[in-house]
């Protein structure tokens, strides 16, 4: 039963960032403090993680709570099998893409600004997906970029945010 309540915890943390409310984010883990650090890493069932999702959908407070408060999240890939050089060990599948929070910055109002962030907690700039592309590659590749999507926890869509906590 507990594993069934961690996921069920892991499905409410994904659909608060989605939907881009801090507070019930917060309070969520909040009510786990000791689990805090792990349960903040734990991904969809797309493999997408919290943080990719915050800089994905520009939710700058959610990415600066994330980033202030856990900033070991910031080299977290979203889902891919990696070697220990840091290569893709399987054939590539949509949605596992090796990508950190940083790729998804050109998708954001003020890149710049998330990327300050990122980088100040650890963020490698020049760290490659499978393709081999870093995220300065994607600012000019934009439509490249596509969020994979989860069965459970569908995102809003970025121009219908709707109101924020």
């Amino acid at each position: 039963m507990r594993i069934r309540g961690m996921q069920s915890r892991i499905s409410l943390l994904h659909d608060a960032v989605n939907s881009g409310r801090l507070k019930e984010m917060q309070m969520l883990l909040d009510e786990e403090p000791d689990k805090k650090k792990k349960i903040v890493l734990a991904k969809d069932d797309s493999g997408v993680g919290l943080l990719h999702k915050a800089v994905y959908y520009d939710l700058q407070d959610i990415c600066k709570w994330l980033i202030e408060k856990f900033p070991h999240m910031v080299s977290l890939r979203d889902a891919v099998e990696m070697d220990g050089n840091g290569l893709n060990t399987h054939c590539v599948v949509k949605g596992q893409e090796g990508r950190t929070a940083y790729h998804y910055t050109p998708m954001c109002k003020d890149p710049q600004a998330i990327q300050k962030l990122l980088k100040n907690a650890g963020a490698d700039p020049s760290t490659l997906d499978v393709h081999q592309h870093s995220a300065k590659y994607y600012t000019d590749h934009k439509q490249e970029l596509e969020l994979p999507s989860s069965q459970k926890s569908t995102p809003n869509k970025r121009t219908s945010m709707g109101a924020r906590d």
